[in-house]
């Protein structure tokens, strides 16, 4: 499975493989919906080390996760 975060303001998609087992409600709803642990992640998968300096919300950055080909949750744009 692919975890797929886009950071909204550069654009830029990195992809984790080994996140949580899949839960549409854990990000649609749950803790895994907050930018400032969808931060981490983001920069989990950069290689980088994560920050926790900046604040909670919901819009810096959108997930998709795939299974192969097919879509299983997405917050991008068509």
């Amino acid at each position: 499975m692919e975890f797929c975060i886009r950071d909204n303001v550069t654009g830029e998609v990195r992809v984790l493989d080994d996140l949580e087992p899949f839960d549409e409600f854990y990000f649609s709803d749950g803790n895994g919906s907050c930018d400032c642990l969808r931060r981490i992640w983001f920069a989990e998968a950069g290689g980088e080390g994560a920050c926790f300096d900046d604040v909670c919300g919901d819009t810096a950055f959108d997930m998709e996760v795939r299974d192969g080909d097919v879509v299983l949750y997405s917050e991008f744009e068509d």
